[in-house]
């Protein structure tokens, strides 16, 4: 699935600008809604930007984790361990032999549904096998997109009513799923180490970069425009994305045709 991929300086620029980005609106507002995988997959084939995307969700998710480390619950930790190991034995073996060009146009189109259609919240505590479906899909969708964590979020939020326990449980099954990713990745993604390191170096600067100055400008510029920034960032990485995977279809098409 992964086709030949040369990194240039302009792409390792661009690479730092999101990994700035994403930690500034992280500290400032919340949630980027997948701002980060959304701009490493414009920039990168789509298995080395979710990778990379692994990378610099375990930086912010292992500070978290740890903070919040003594609210974890052993019941709920199992069910959703086990929630993890399921959806990633669903999806895992279907990411490897879907064609790049798929996961573009399906990955642009998901995120602007997810950046531009209406949410909706709902009241009421989850049970666990909800607590357990909710993670089976959240994780077979992380390996593909972004918005594993927005499925996760959204019924966590409502099984661990308290903040602190669903930030514990929330960030537990980030990092966890994220190490698994990379793991998974890395035993078949034909990527020299050293591109790697190099780019989770990037990544951990820009973010430590952007953490301190999302730290400055929270409180100071209205939230309304931060988020309308975010919106129009995420839109247009989404449009890269389009344009490039119908761009690799129309050539497949026109390839086939002669």
């Amino acid at each position: 699935m992964t086709e030949p991929f040369a990194l240039t300086p302009l792409i390792v620029a661009g690479i730092a600008a999101v990994g700035f980005f994403n930690a500034a609106y992280n500290v400032a507002v919340g949630p980027t809604g997948g701002a980060m995988v959304a701009g490493f997959s414009s920039l990168l084939p789509p298995a080395l930007a979710l990778m990379l995307q692994a990378i610099g969700n375990i930086i912010g998710g292992f500070t978290r984790t740890v903070t919040f480390i003594r609210r974890i619950e052993r019941r709920p930790f199992i069910i959703i361990m086990a929630g993890m190991v399921a959806g990633f034995a669903l999806a895992m073996p279907v990411f490897r032999y879907v064609p790049e060009y798929v996961l573009q146009l399906a990955l642009g189109a998901l995120i602007i549904v997810m950046v531009w259609w209406p949410v909706r919240k709902s009241d009421g505590r989850t049970q666990d096998a909800g607590l357990f479906f909710a993670t089976v899909g959240g994780s077979a969708l992380s390996v593909f997109f972004a918005t594993g964590m927005m499925i996760v979020g959204s019924y966590y939020a409502r099984y661990f009513p308290e903040r602190e326990r669903y930030l514990a449980h929330a960030n537990v099954w980030s990092l966890i799923q994220n190490v698994i990713k990379i793991i998974w990745f890395s035993t078949w993604l034909v990527v020299d180490a050293q591109t790697i390191i190099m780019l989770a170096g990037v990544v951990f600067a820009s973010m430590m970069a952007g953490h301190y100055a999302g730290l400055k400008i929270a409180g100071r510029v209205p939230e309304k425009y931060l988020r309308a920034a975010l919106k129009i960032t995420i839109t247009v990485f989404a449009i890269i994305l389009l344009y490039k995977g119908g761009q690799h279809l129309l050539l497949t098409g026109l390839a086939a045709g002669r």
